[in-house]
């Protein structure tokens, strides 16, 4: 396992840990509304670290939108096609180092593993792009990203000293 792969598989699942004891960061509109930009902005990646940052924005407003004060400023069209475009983008590149990709068709579900951390996004858009280049299985380790969302967004926002342009 390379040093930035465990960085941050490890980091994350310290974090996951304590979240099972400890309070987690709350989601504030200041959060929503920076991860939205991100995304709006995003229309390449050009590093790993990019590809984490936009996958833990894509993740934060997916964990906003279940809650109620959040509801009505965000809408899953929004957040399932960036999900859908980057995954899309990411299958026509040549292949980012620490960075593997499967869609379930079964479970609907696109899962995307990045330094050994698993994002996954049910109901995205299924486009010939996707149904025809799927990969190698990626069996989810149990760690609910979304529970963590915050914690997960301000790791990538550190290690991405490239926001997207």
């Amino acid at each position: 396992m390379t040093l930035a792969k465990n960085m941050y598989h490890n980091q994350i699942t310290k974090i996951y840990l304590d979240s099972l004891t400890k309070p987690v960061k709350e989601i504030t509109f200041a959060d929503v509304r920076n991860a939205e930009n991100i995304l709006r902005k995003f229309n390449s990646i050009s590093n790993t670290n990019q590809l984490f940052l936009v996958l833990a924005a894509i993740n934060l407003l997916n964990a906003a939108i279940k809650k109620n004060e959040f509801k009505k400023d965000l809408t899953y069209s929004f957040i399932k096609s960036k999900a859908t475009i980057l995954l899309e983008h990411l299958i026509g590149m040549d292949s980012l180092q620490n960075v593997s990709y499967f869609y379930n068709r079964e479970e609907k579900c696109m899962y995307v593993k990045v330094y050994g951390v698993i994002f996954s996004f049910h109901h995205i858009t299924e486009s010939e792009t996707i149904l025809n280049n799927i990969q190698d299985k990626i069996e989810w380790e149990g760690i609910r990203l979304q529970k963590i969302a915050i914690e997960v967004y301000e790791l990538a926002l550190k290690n991405c000293t490239n926001v997207l342009s």
